[in-house]
C-alpha cells in the first residue's frame, strides 16, 4: 500500500502536467524531486507538483519571482528555500495515509535541503 492517498496524488499529477517550467527552474525541480523521491513511495510528477506548489506559495506570500530569489545573496536565498521546503513538508504530510509516517517526510525533506545547499544555494 502506498504511503499516500492515491486520488490526491493523481490530481497533483494533472495539475503539474499543465505547467511550463523555465530552463532555470527545471534542473532544480528535477534534482530536488529525484533526491526526495528516493525516500518516498510517490509518483514523481505528483512530487514535482507539490514542489512547484510550495514555490508558488512562497512567491505569492512574499511577492517575489524565482528570478528575484535567484538574484539574492546565498544566505537570503537559503531562507526562502527553507520556507519552500517547509511548505512542501506540509503538503506531503497532508496527503499521507497515516500520520505515523511523518518521520519519513521529515527525513526526505532534510535530504532535499542538503541537496539544495550543495547544488544551488551558492551558485
Amino acid at each position: 500500500m502506498s504511503l499516500f492517498k492515491t486520488e490526491l496524488l493523481e490530481q497533483e499529477v494533472k495539475n503539474y502536467s499543465r505547467l511550463e517550467l523555465s530552463s532555470e527552474q527545471r534542473p532544480m525541480m528535477d534534482g530536488i524531486a529525484k533526491i526526495i523521491g528516493q525516500f518516498l513511495e510517490i509518483n514523481h510528477l505528483a512530487l514535482k507538483g507539490f514542489i512547484w506548489r510550495s514555490l508558488k506559495d512562497l512567491q505569492v506570500e512574499h511577492n517575489v519571482t524565482t528570478k528575484d530569489i535567484g538574484a539574492m545573496e546565498p544566505q537570503e536565498r537559503g531562507k526562502f528555500a527553507l520556507e519552500a521546503f517547509d511548505n512542501l513538508k506540509g503538503y506531503l504530510k497532508k496527503v499521507l495515509r497515516d500520520e505515523a509516517n511523518y518521520s519519513v517526510i521529515d527525513n526526505s525533506i532534510d535530504q532535499g535541503i542538503e541537496f539544495y545547499k550543495e547544488n544551488f544555494m551558492f551558485r
